[in-house]
């Protein structure tokens, strides 16, 4: 049975063109306990959806279900990152922030986040991305790319001290198997 609805969710999520359906379809994962993130992906990638909407399903599936809240939150942060020509970038970037707060070891929202500084808008603000890179650092495994991503974000800025600053701590970290 569960397998069934799962796969005519799916179906639904895929190709649906109107947003009731697709509320109406997400109503009845919700009700059925169904916690499945690839599901939920394919949810938030129909491009029926308002930004708007991608948020509002996100923060309700992460509320719902507390772990798969990484998947959700880095799969939304990606899908407003690329829309509307930056529009959502800060809501990108605090999706991004959220998944660090789901799972601290992983690198991967941190290299997002550095990848998305657009430096004439300073978006996210330079200063705060800089913080929250550094201080992820520690927690995270593979600190060697975070260290690289805080290198070419330097670049980008035009720091030479910091950016070969770390760049040393980056060869450091992955001699060092991390």
């Amino acid at each position: 049975m569960e397998s069934k609805l799962k796969l005519d969710l799916e179906r639904i999520f895929r190709e649906a063109t109107s947003s009731g359906e697709l509320f109406d379809s997400f109503q009845k994962a919700i009700k059925h306990k169904l916690k499945d993130a690839e599901l939920f992906k394919i949810l938030l990638s129909n491009i029926i959806l308002s930004p708007d909407e991608i948020k509002m399903y996100t923060e309700k599936l992460c509320r719902e279900y507390n772990d798969i809240r990484y998947d959700i939150y880095m799969w939304a942060a990606n899908i407003l990152e690329s829309m509307h020509a930056g529009e959502h970038l800060e809501t990108a970037f605090e999706y991004y922030r959220k998944a660090i707060e789901s799972n601290r070891t992983d690198y991967q929202p941190y290299i997002s986040m550095a990848k998305m500084y657009n430096p004439e808008l300073d978006v996210p603000p330079k200063k705060v991305l800089l913080e929250l890179l550094k201080n992820g650092i520690e927690e995270v495994r593979h600190k060697s790319r975070v260290c690289r991503a805080i290198a070419d974000l330097y670049d980008i800025l035009q720091d030479k001290v910091m950016k070969q600053k770390y760049l040393a701590m980056a060869a450091k970290y992955a001699r060092g198997g991390m």
